[in-house]
């Protein structure tokens, strides 16, 4: 990840002492996804869905590709045990890191 003008590289939860166990996450969460034959995101954008009428995520893009990827993530079905595998990978405290710096946190945590 090491790439010119790539902001990612800043952040906490992709510096060096966190980076391998957030992807080792992303590569699990990833392996769910390629065999549904979808993207991360609409993995993502599906388990948002499956939590109840009452959710609604919040997406954006600025490529129609992207736009058309989130809005077919609402046909993609999450079983029982697709959201206990998805939540057995990622449950609070799985994610190392901030996900800013401090001095972006302090805009998030106004």
């Amino acid at each position: 990840m090491e790439h010119d003008g790539d902001l990612r590289k800043y952040l906490p939860r992709t510096s060096a002492e966190n980076y391998d166990t957030n992807m080792a996450l992303v590569n699990a969460l990833k392996k769910i996804a390629d065999s549904k034959e979808i993207n991360l995101s609409q993995l993502a954008l599906a388990w948002i869905l499956s939590k109840g009428d009452d959710i609604v995520p919040i997406s954006g893009t600025r490529n129609v590709k992207y736009l058309m990827d989130n809005i077919n993530a609402a046909k993609v079905h999450l079983n029982d045990d697709d959201i206990k595998e998805i939540e057995t990978i990622i449950y609070p405290g799985a994610v190392k890191g901030e996900r800013y710096t401090s001095e972006g946190m302090k805009g998030v945590n106004c």
